[in-house]
């Protein structure tokens, strides 16, 4: 029996953008801050094997980092 071990190559470096929006409550002893994030790359990060028939980056069109976070601060 054989282990193949595959790994896909990635770009270093990456360009983000994010965007957010959230609202400041001020209680009585305290201030509330409810948030909503999303982190988003601006290109592809997969590096595309030499083969083009290559079975492990064939079918990978395009591969991207997106990200949505909800904040809840206590202050």
């Amino acid at each position: 029996m054989t282990i193949v071990m595959v790994f896909l190559e990635c770009v270093k470096n990456n360009l983000y953008y994010e965007l957010g929006f959230g609202i400041d409550l001020y209680m009585a002893w305290f201030k509330f801050t409810p948030s909503i994030r999303g982190v988003f790359s601006m290109q592809d990060e997969v590096i595309k094997d030499i083969d083009p028939d290559s079975p492990w980056t064939q079918n990978i069109s395009q591969m991207q980092t997106r990200g949505l976070f909800i904040n809840f601060t206590f202050q």
